[in-house]
């Protein structure tokens, strides 16, 4: 309609400016019903354009009477959401701060009305949580996921059972998630968790590469639990003897993880044990080829090996080509006592103190300490003590 008045004005200026241009004034005249109007074309044009003035005013009064309910609602659902956000920030900062009870009762306060109440809820769990009211918390969370995918509420649900204890619940429900979405991260970090909460280290393994690819767990975290899962399988190699696997075990692992200390450690420990005391030396030497380094020493002092000759003729060797490399000759003290050759131990370890300030630590005066008390010199035991008592409390 409107279209069409604009062209009917359009027309009527077009003949209007005819007019002037042959120079004549023009007029309109209109008879209906024994009306007769008449007027010149300018005038009628001004009275086409007031008259759309006029009909588009009376239409904007008319559309906001109509829409006063309408604004109305939505100015008081906006002022409910800038409430709610309000009370949402109050409960993060609560949150931080530690405040448990009172961030769950912010976050709880106006969530029906936010536009964003998962996270109401979500916050609200976590208060629950640390709170240790797990019922609260899991009913939180399966408010909080009520608007989501099918996905999220299953995922919710799992944690749920999780909280309230339901090990083997949660591990049902998250398997079933997992052959939905093989590749939920959430999902599979809550279930590699799961199976090493429950001993479930079999299975625990078959996840781990997935974990490592699909999740943002931490590296530590990641260690731990590749350490757990492969543990059993070190400990029934070694109770049978089986060299093979040990060796098999141990670079699956490594397909996983970097090699750490503690990882190390536990193939050594499963070598010494299965009685493998060769292979033990062997794989010590290439460790100590490598890097003689504070943790490295540490994980040789705590094996029990019985005479390690083959190790201790590598170390003077080494010491003879490199007289002046102090942690050889702590690392000579160390295999001294594996073979009761305390003289050999002290001598060795006096010596690595006296020569360099890293190896001045708490540890090596510990190890000298061991010495001395094994040769029933308690005087000079108790005075290495006290030294690496004095050193660790200058580091902390």
């Amino acid at each position: 309609m409107i279209k069409i008045i604009l062209f009917f004005c359009f027309a009527c200026a077009l003949i209007a400016l005819g007019a002037v241009v042959v120079e004549e004034k023009g007029y309109v005249l209109i008879s209906v019903a024994n009306w007769t109007w008449e007027t010149s074309l300018f005038g009628f044009v001004l009275m086409l354009v007031a008259l759309y003035i006029a009909f588009v005013i009376i239409k904007l009064i008319i559309r906001s009477v109509f829409n006063v309910r309408k604004n109305w609602r939505e100015w008081r659902t906006d002022r409910k959401h800038s409430r709610s956000l309000k009370t949402l920030q109050g409960a993060i900062e609560a949150l931080l701060n530690n405040q448990w009870q009172k961030a769950e009762q912010l976050s709880l306060k106006h969530a029906k009305h936010s536009p964003i109440a998962s996270s109401h809820y979500l916050i609200a769990a976590e208060a629950a949580r640390q709170q240790n009211h797990n019922d609260d918390s899991s009913v939180y969370l399966l408010r909080a996921q009520q608007t989501g995918s099918e996905t999220d509420k299953q995922f919710a649900l799992c944690k749920s059972l999780m909280q309230e204890g339901k090990a083997e619940q949660a591990i049902e429900k998250c398997e079933v998630l997992l052959t939905a979405e093989p590749k939920h991260s959430e999902n599979l970090l809550l279930l590699a968790r799961l199976y090493h909460q429950t001993g479930q280290f079999e299975k625990q393994r078959e996840l781990l590469s997935r974990v490592k690819r699909y999740t943002d767990i931490s590296q530590a975290e990641f260690n731990q639990l590749t350490l757990a899962a492969f543990a059993p399988l070190f400990k029934a190699a070694s109770e049978q003897k089986d060299l093979k696997s040990l060796q098999l075990y141990y670079k699956a692992m490594h397909k996983l993880i970097e090699p750490i200390p503690q990882s190390t450690q536990l193939y050594l420990l499963a070598l010494h044990n299965a009685g493998f005391e060769k292979e033990v030396e062997s794989n010590l030497i290439k460790l100590f080829e490598q890097n003689i380094s504070d943790s490295n020493l540490a994980l040789l002092h705590q094996l029990e090996l019985n005479q390690p000759l083959k190790l201790t003729a590598w170390i003077e060797k080494q010491i003879k080509r490199q007289p002046d490399n102090a942690q050889l000759k702590v690392l000579l003290a160390i295999t001294a006592c594996k073979n009761n050759d305390l003289q050999l131990a002290q001598q060795a370890m006096e010596s690595a103190l006296q020569q360099s300030e890293q190896t001045a630590n708490p540890q090596n005066y510990g190890i000298l300490a061991d010495i001395y008390q094994q040769q029933n010199n308690t005087t000079k035991a108790i005075a290495c003590y006290q030294k690496a008592l004095a050193l660790t409390s200058q580091k902390a």
